[in-house]
């Protein structure tokens, strides 16, 4: 039985292939600078179909992210003490700044303007709160002890991000698994990357800083080998 495809942007459709979210990875129980992204290994996420949807491709002190057929969407690179998010054409669209402290707080500027975008802030229950440029939630990644519960302002489900038996899964809210990986990396990481209430070059950063930049998980965070 053809696998049923959920609507995400993550799915592959017949006519279309819809941009997909792009993810960071790594051993989420080491700390790694922004430097080791070349001796990284990659990553692969399968769609509901077996097919590989999304790939993390290490290239120098950068990162490709890589939809279907090698179909660039995003590269995350070092630059100072920032990672800056280059869109599929090379413009520059995103800095990420991480805000120094106890727990995980990442700061996202527009690179034309320089202004807030958005701003990640963990939550000493381990909750990562998403916000504006002015403040207001935009949504909210749960922390539960399958992984992550991702939650819109308005408290509704936006997708779950599960670890089980070595395996991540992110399902949409309907319950429906759209994307798998066997490679390690934090479900703190893949949670950030499920938003896609977020631009997707966006995401892709957060999901590269959290990974590389955030050092080790929350306590009782779910984890790959």
């Amino acid at each position: 039985m053809k696998a049923e495809r959920p609507n995400t942007r993550y799915a592959i459709h017949p006519i279309a292939l819809i941009a997909l979210l792009a993810f960071a990875s790594g051993c989420a129980s080491n700390t790694l600078a922004p430097s080791a992204f070349g001796t990284s290994a990659q990553i692969d996420f399968d769609d509901a179909d077996g097919r590989t949807a999304l790939r993390l491709e290490p290239d120098g002190n950068s990162i490709r992210v890589e939809g279907p057929k090698g179909r660039l969407i995003a590269t995350v690179r070092e630059n100072s003490d920032v990672l800056r998010v280059d869109d599929a054409a090379g413009e520059s669209k995103w800095i990420i700044q991480k805000i120094p402290g106890e727990r995980l707080h990442l700061r996202v500027r527009s690179a034309p303007s320089n202004r807030i975008a958005f701003e990640l802030k963990e939550e000493p229950d381990g909750d990562l709160d998403i916000d504006d440029g002015n403040g207001n939630r935009i949504a909210t990644a749960k922390q539960r002890s399958y992984g992550y519960k991702l939650v819109s302002s308005e408290g509704n489900t936006l997708a779950r991000v599960r670890l089980r038996s070595g395996k991540i899964s992110v399902r949409d809210h309907t319950g429906l698994t759209y994307l798998t990986t066997r490679d390690s990396i934090s479900t703190r990481a893949v949670a950030l990357l499920a938003l896609e209430t977020l631009p997707v070059e966006a995401a892709s950063g957060l999901g590269v800083a959290t990974a590389f930049w955030a050092g080790n998980p929350s306590p009782g965070e779910s984890t790959s080998p």
